[in-house]
Order: structure tokens, then C-alpha cells, then sequence
């Protein structure tokens, strides 16, 4: 009858759109092995939790990394459309690695719920599109805990992983935060509630220490001495900075200091030979420092080595915390030699 043909050929059709639906999906994943698209639902008990990027590497650059132990990779948002990026999440679902997408904003922070819905589901688009397993919140603007602005922010964090979870199971939410609750440039943010909503707190360096990564620094910081000041000339331990302006309302040191891969600090010291003094070592900050001098300016370098490194790890462990989180992965790497992959 006709009204069989109709649905025998609507039927048809229904099958053949079906069909080309899973050809087009199969054809922007970019992965050889397909299911490696598939998000990663394995649950860690510890990790190892950290960020893409560094001078002397390429975001597409996995050749370093040890997939033994990574659990998460984060991924800048304006790296995720650089060429050959997309393999980068390839590689990490074929040895079990998480990857997150490491946003920046702009968040909209508002009581209206329509404008964070729409919010939340383009990024959630975003997410998928890459093939990724979750995102992460890095806002560093100021904030006072009891603002309406703070309140829009756990709310803003608790409609994502509610979105997240129902609609990509096995997913993670989280959060980066400062080191310190209070005063640091002004960003005095929720921990509590932050901590409630989100996966995970990457804690930018006791409650819900579960949820927590201590971020671990594989950089250093360079400071501009003022010699005239310093007690004992250039090898002194004293190293005088000019006064910066203040940041979001907090004095601090951070705008004198230029930031410098743990790399490229010891090619300065190894192969420049720029110090003029030994590797010395601070008891309360449990850091190394050295003096180094290039183009007649003498500079203070503070950073991590193992040493350091090795007492924030313990830290860590002692805690009981989720795990740690190196800022960032190819701060370490200087020539890609062999020997420094060793």
C-alpha cells in the first residue's frame, strides 16, 4: 500500500542519515583508533596533574612526558586549534591520561541563569569537540569571599559539573585557586564552597583535601638587585628590588620578578656560568637561590630543584592530598637531548 512504501522509505532514510551521523563522527575524530575518542572514565586515587606549555616546547610536543604516571593533562585554550594538537589528546587516551580543557574566560559571572546556561553549554561544545574529559576554571581576577560576585562564582562552578557529569560521564571539574586564601592580589575566592561544587581545587603553589593538587612549580623567578643596596656587593644573600606598583590592591613582589623555566636557569648557570655565586640554600623557604650577573645587572634567581621539590612532594603525601600538579611540563626541557630525557 501506499502508506507502506512511505514508511518503508521513510524507514530507509531514517537508517541512511543514521549511518552518515556516524560517518561524520568517525571522520573528525582524529584519531586512528577511534574509541581513543572516547572520554576517559577511570577514577585515580592519587595524580599526577598538570599543565601543557613551557619555552623550548611545542604544544603538540608529547616526546617527554612520562605516560607511567600522568593522570591529567591540561590544555590552553588558545593552544587546542594549533596544528597537530589534536593528536596530543591521542596520545594521552591511549595511555589512560585525562585531558582537560584549561580555560580563561571570560566567565559570566550573573544571577541570571539563562546567560550561565548558555555559557555552559558552549563551552561544554568546546570540550567535545576536542574529544577532551573536562575543563578547568582559571580565573585570577579580584574577589572578596562574601561579594555577589564570589557567590556567582561557586554557582557558576556547581551549574558546570552538574552539566558536565550528566552530559559527559566520567568527566572533572576544576578549580585553580592561589596559595594563599587571603590577600593574595586580592583574589580572597570561596575556597569552601569552591571546594564543595568542584571536582578538584589545583591549588596554585584541610577540608577536602581529596579534591586537592598542590601546584608545583617548575619555574624560577629573576629578580633585578639594586647593587648600591646590597650588603656586601654582588655575592650578597641580600638582594634589594625596586617597590612595585600595587596589584589589585595588594603590594607585592610578583611585577619586579621575570619568570624563568627551570630549564634556562641552569643553562645560565651550566652553560652561561652568568652566577657569582654558588647554589645557595634558604632554611625557611626550603628554596635554592644564586646571584647571577649578565650585562653588567646583577639578578637574584629563586627557584626548585629536586631538593626542594622533593620536600613539597613529601608534603603532599603527608597531607593525604589527590596528588601534585607541575606548572608547566616543558619548563624542564632545553634541547630535547637524550641525556635530559634521562
Amino acid at each position: 500500500s501506499m502508506a507502506n512504501t512511505v514508511c518503508s522509505r521513510l524507514f530507509f532514510g531514517c537508517i541512511l542519515i543514521s549511518a552518515l551521523c556516524s560517518t561524520i563522527f568517525a571522520a573528525s575524530c582524529p584519531c586512528q583508533n577511534q574509541t581513543l575518542c572516547e572520554n576517559i572514565q577511570t577514577n585515580y586515587e592519587k595524580e599526577l596533574y598538570g599543565f601543557v606549555g613551557g619555552s623550548n616546547t611545542s604544544a603538540n610536543d608529547t616526546s617527554f612526558y612520562n605516560w607511567t604516571y600522568l593522570t591529567t593533562l591540561c590544555m590552553r585554550d588558545t593552544y587546542v586549534t594549533e596544528p597537530g594538537v589534536d593528536q596530543v589528546m591521542c596520545d594521552a587516551h591511549q595511555h589512560g591520561v585525562r585531558i582537560a580543557y584549561w580555560g580563561h574566560g571570560p566567565y559570566p559571572f550573573t544571577n541570571d541563569i539563562n546567560v550561565s546556561m548558555a555559557w555552559i553549554k558552549s563551552t561544554f561544545q568546546n570540550v567535545t569537540d576536542q574529544y577532551y574529559d573536562g575543563y578547568v576554571f582559571d580565573y585570577e581576577g579580584a574577589m572578596l569571599w562574601n561579594s555577589p560576585q564570589s557567590a556567582q562564582y561557586v554557582e557558576l562552578v556547581n551549574l558546570t559539573t552538574q552539566y558536565f557529569h550528566e552530559n559527559l560521564p566520567g568527566s572533572t571539574i576544576s578549580v585553580c585557586v592561589p596559595f594563599s586564601a587571603y590577600l593574595e592580589w586580592g583574589r580572597q575566592y570561596d575556597y569552601y564552597h569552591l571546594a564543595q561544587v568542584a571536582d578538584f581545587l589545583y591549588i596554585m603553589d584541610m577540608m577536602y583535601k581529596r579534591k586537592y593538587f598542590l601546584g608545583i612549580p617548575w619555574y624560577g623567578k629573576q629578580y633585578p638587585c639594586i647593587e648600591e643596596e646590597m650588603d656586601g656587593g654582588i655575592t650578597s644573600k641580600f638582594c634589594p628590588i625596586q617597590p612595585e606598583p600595587t596589584r589589585d590592591g595588594v603590594n607585592c613582589t610578583d611585577g619586579v620578578a621575570h619568570e624563568m623555566p627551570y630549564a634556562a636557569i641552569m643553562y645560565d648557570i651550566l652553560v652561561n656560568k652568568w652566577n657569582v655565586t654558588e647554589i645557595r640554600w634558604d632554611s625557611t623557604q626550603k628554596s635554592p637561590f644564586v646571584n647571577m650577573v649578565n650585562s653588567n645587572q646583577t639578578y637574584q634567581y629563586w627557584f626548585d630543584n629536586p631538593q626542594s621539590l622533593a620536600l613539597k612532594y613529601a608534603y603532599a603525601k603527608s597531607k593525604d592530598l589527590r596528588g601534585v600538579g607541575p606548572y608547566q611540563f616543558g619548563d624542564v626541557v632545553c634541547d630535547h637531548s637524550a641525556e635530559e630525557k634521562g
